[in-house]
């Protein structure tokens, strides 16, 4: 599976600040800080590196602005720098004619920091629907303990079970019993549809296994993340059966704050832990698939909570020039 993408001669400025179109999940995620001691106490800057864009992008000229102010700088493998004043300020990133331009929120920086930010491009090709496939909500508090969860998905919520009202208020118990208006429950559970930009799997990197395997690279990349034997017993009776209708599939996991890209979460009271892990998948059909990322071990101290989920790619359904 591999994008092509030409680059194409840059718009006219004046389409530039032309009207925002919204793309799902976050597209700048700061990654880390760093004081610098070069810089004085009115300085600061700013390190974003572009991620899911072809190889001709690494050094190619982009325009962005700062706060409304234009200007122009060459990529230098995928990364560009703005020093600004310390304080709050807003990008807009333009690359080129094939990726949606990028609109960041309010970025706060402090002085003599320097600031990295990964900054997730959006292709304008192999945009689908695609469902949010059965996230599942366990708590486990270390004792009985009224909670609100409310969860914002990127989507249209299409369907929750129990019934969901705005959020849900339960009372849950250390085994991970949840009550919910007379009625126990092992989790929360709901779905969504949101819109997926293919370009972003394939670039992420994953892995590929063949059917025979598919099971036991389940077993162990779930246990690796810290599942209990239940947790995988339900997230693998769900998914299997699916898997292996197929020779091949490539599969990428996606932990953590990187799953906002599907929802976020509300949960009062704050838990010590919020784990998440969420799959998403396709039949292999071929092409030079990057490096997975690493399974995160999760951390199950305390009040902690589990949310997994994923999603079924349908690659066929796209461009041509997947």
């Amino acid at each position: 599976m591999r994008i092509t993408l030409l680059i194409a001669t840059l718009l006219s400025l004046n389409t530039f600040a032309g009207t925002e179109i919204k793309i799902a999940g976050p597209q700048f995620q700061l990654t880390s800080s760093e004081k610098q001691s070069d810089l004085t106490s009115f300085e600061s800057i700013y390190v974003f590196k572009i991620l899911d864009v072809s190889d001709e992008i690494a050094s190619i000229e982009i325009r962005y602005s700062i706060d409304g102010v234009e200007s122009r700088v060459n990529l230098k493998d995928y990364t560009f720098e703005v020093k600004a004043f310390p304080g709050k300020h807003k990008f807009q990133i333009y690359i080129g004619s094939h990726y949606k331009e990028i609109y960041s929120d309010t970025l706060k920086i402090e002085a003599c920091t320097k600031d990295f930010y990964d900054v997730h491009a959006r292709s304008n090709y192999g945009i689908i629907e695609t469902l949010v496939d059965k996230p599942v909500i366990y708590l486990y508090p270390e004792f009985e303990q009224d909670i609100q969860v409310r969860v914002n998905p990127v989507g249209e919520m299409s369907f929750t079970y129990p019934k969901y009202n705005e959020g849900w208020s339960v009372i849950a118990q250390p085994d991970g019993t949840i009550k919910h208006e007379g009625n126990e429950y092992n989790y929360l559970f709901w779905e969504s549809k949101h819109m997926m930009n293919v370009g972003v799997f394939s670039h992420n990197g994953g892995s590929i296994v063949e059917k025979k395997n598919i099971l036991s690279f389940l077993e162990n990349k779930l246990s690796e993340a810290g599942f209990t034997s239940k947790e995988k017993a339900d997230f693998i009776t769900y998914w299997v059966p699916r898997m292996i209708q197929y020779d091949e599939v490539l599969i990428e996991f996606i932990q953590n704050s990187n799953c906002d890209q599907f929802a976020t979460l509300d949960i009062l009271p704050i838990p010590d832990n919020t784990n998440r892990f969420y799959m998403s998948w396709a039949e292999y059909n071929g092409g030079t698939v990057t490096e997975p990322r690493k399974i995160q071990k999760m951390d199950r101290s305390g009040f902690d909570i589990l949310e997994w989920g994923g999603q079924q790619l349908i690659l066929n359904q796209v461009s041509e020039t997947l």
